[in-house]
């Protein structure tokens, strides 16, 4: 990677922290019964309602496409969620429903982990796609006109990049707000899809990680929580069902063949061949059918 998509990965991320921080408020407010109080969710709840009220008032006409209708989008967010906030607060005493930056204080170290898992695994998977960034196979280059037409077009619907003068007729919100990000963090959009698969990994590990934690603290369990925690991150977008683990061992010969017959994993149920090419440098299409 060179030093000037570094540096956009770096403003992606910082574009993703400000969203989050416009929606803390509001996610310290809805989310108030979870002993973390959802801030391992203000970036996706962030990114979700400012990319919501983007659409929605400019498909209403109201804003244009452009970075001018975005920062509205999050100053609407961001003023809704402190204005929730200031009202929850006056309504409540202080020992029932301490402050949001009391709370920081005293939950700091669940804060900095949080973050600490999302920038490893954003970091990781930057680095991992890095290595094989072309927008190319199955739907990508579908996905790659979306998020092009999207980007060129002034208003909403958003234009249908193959039927010159119609709005694209397909469930394209996710476009929008990867989109919304591309535009905040000035990174043009091949850059941009790749790191948006970067942050859809970082974003389900740390949504994983918040909800195993939250789920054993609700339980009693302290101590287990974070561990756990990791655990999920890890295992949700990265390990999935373990079949990587298994096309590597069957690749490098491990295992006899009674194991493998017994195991009985499509495609991998014979005897790994010594001369046999590495089934994940020789079949791409290996994670397609592990996947499903």
């Amino acid at each position: 990677m060179i030093l000037s998509e570094l540096f956009a990965a770096f403003r992606w991320w910082s574009v993703l922290l400000l969203l989050g921080f416009a929606a803390l408020p509001l996610t310290f407010i809805v989310f108030k019964k979870l002993p973390d109080r959802g801030y391992a969710f203000t970036k996706m709840f962030g990114l979700l309602l400012v990319a919501y009220v983007y659409w929605m008032v400019g498909s209403l006409g109201f804003l244009g496409n452009n970075a001018g209708g975005i920062l509205v989008s999050i100053g609407a967010v961001a003023i809704l969620g402190y204005w929730l906030y200031r009202r929850e607060q006056q309504s409540t005493f202080e020992y029932d429903n301490p402050s949001l930056a009391d709370w920081l204080k005293a939950n700091l170290t669940q804060v900095l982990l949080t973050e600490l898992v999302f920038a490893t695994l954003f970091v990781l998977w930057v680095w991992v796609r890095s290595q094989n960034p072309a927008i190319a196979a199955t739907e990508k280059p579908m996905e790659f006109a979306f998020l092009n037409a999207i980007g060129r077009s002034p208003t909403f619907p958003p234009l249908d990049p193959w039927l010159s003068g119609f709005a694209i007729s397909y469930y394209y919100f996710g476009y929008i707000m990867t989109s919304l990000l591309a535009k905040l963090a000035l990174v043009p959009e091949q850059i941009a899809f790749n790191l948006a698969i970067a942050w859809l990994v970082a974003g389900a590990g740390t949504g994983g990680f918040g909800l195993v934690y939250n789920l054993l603290r609700v339980q009693g369990a302290k101590n287990s929580a974070r561990i756990l925690g990791l655990v999920a991150a890890i295992a949700i977008p990265i390990a999935g069902n373990l079949t990587i683990g298994l096309e590597i061992a069957h690749a490098n010969n491990v295992g006899n063949p009674e194991f493998w017959q017994w195991l009985d994993v499509r495609d991998l149920n014979e005897a790994p061949q010594a001369e046999s090419t590495p089934r994940y440098e020789g079949n791409s299409w290996w994670w397609w059918r592990s996947s499903r």
